[in-house]
């Protein structure tokens, strides 16, 4: 699970409207801006607006203009998904699973980018389903692993399956173990 805080823009009448600033881009620049309902806003410990990922009963819609906001919608959810890259390297994914549309952003670790690119998305997806997607990385990983498949749980649990170079064939071929 990933808490992002909330902040807001104040109009001349003092209503707030809640945001939070997606990706960093060249210098600094964000991918893109996400207007959130308040009605999906909640406080943590410290008295501050956040909005949780996983997000329940939420779906990322674009506005006539272009404009991405998180509003409240039924049997669809949230997933924020990351990549990160090796250093002076880049990263990729592809979902898996069910979903209807992924919202991409880009982290720079450097201002220009030259020390690495990470990839993530806000991926809209039914709800109470997990979300599988296939992810891999370069640069200099020092020891982990170049690719994989990831498995997001609704309540926010994450399983790796690492090394792992195809896509859900592979996992179908590994042996299972269930206890009894």
């Amino acid at each position: 699970m990933t808490k992002e805080i909330v902040k807001f823009k104040e109009d001349e009448n003092g209503n707030k409207y809640p945001f939070i600033d997606v990706g960093s881009e060249s210098h600094g620049r964000k991918s893109f801006r996400l207007w959130i309902s308040g009605r999906l806003l909640e406080k943590n410990g410290e008295g501050n607006y956040v909005v949780t990922f996983p997000l329940r009963n939420a779906k990322v819609e674009r506005t006539e203009k272009g404009s991405p906001v998180l509003r409240p919608s039924r049997d669809t959810m949230v997933y924020n998904i990351f990549v990160p890259c090796g250093f002076r390297g880049d990263s990729t994914f592809e979902i898996l699973s069910e979903h209807s549309e992924v919202f991409k952003y880009c982290m720079y670790r450097s201002p220009r980018g030259s020390l690495g690119v990470s990839v993530g998305a806000l991926v809209n997806a039914p709800d109470g389903k997990p979300l599988k997607y296939r992810w891999e990385r370069s640069g200099r990983l020092y020891g982990s692993s170049p690719e994989g498949i990831t498995i997001v749980m609704p309540n926010g649990e994450k399983r790796d399956f690492e090394e792992v170079p195809d896509r859900l064939e592979a996992l179908e071929e590994l042996p299972v173990h269930n206890e009894r």
